[in-house]
């Protein structure tokens, strides 16, 4: 499983603000903001969540609920274009993405009701996120 510190440290490095790690189904994740440096402005949202091979199989099962519980209550608090900008990050480790099925992620990151889905594998974070970039 990719780390929740180490994940944390990625995003500051981006210049991201992260907050704080919560807990749903006691799989530990946190929202970040991508922020415009000239005017400190918010343009996406981010919520990152690290798992293991064994959580990967359970969040599977549970993603409708994870949606209901986690992601609309942020996704319908939004009154700006921002709720456009929302991004789901699973984080897996290398080995762990490997062994995870190609067809069932595809599927997962094709859904994107609330918010836009993405697997990555530990690795892949420093350089993909974060997913939207500006050139201003």
């Amino acid at each position: 499983m990719a780390g929740i510190d180490t994940i944390k440290e990625i995003l500051s490095e981006k210049g991201m603000r992260h907050g704080e790690t919560l807990v749903w189904q006691n799989m530990k994740y946190f929202w970040a903001d991508q922020i415009y440096s000239k005017t400190e402005t918010v343009f996406a949202k981010y919520l990152l969540l690290p798992l293991s091979l064994a959580q990967w199989k359970e969040f599977l099962l549970l993603d409708e609920q994870f949606s209901t519980e986690v992601v609309e209550k942020t996704y319908y608090l939004l009154h700006s274009d921002l709720c456009w900008n929302l991004y789901l990050v699973c984080a897996l480790s290398d080995e762990d993405f490997e062994q995870i099925d190609r067809h069932t992620r595809f599927e997962l990151e094709r859904n994107t009701n609330y918010i836009r889905k993405i697997v990555l594998k530990e690795s892949e974070l420093r350089a993909r996120l974060p997913v939207g970039n500006t050139r201003f």
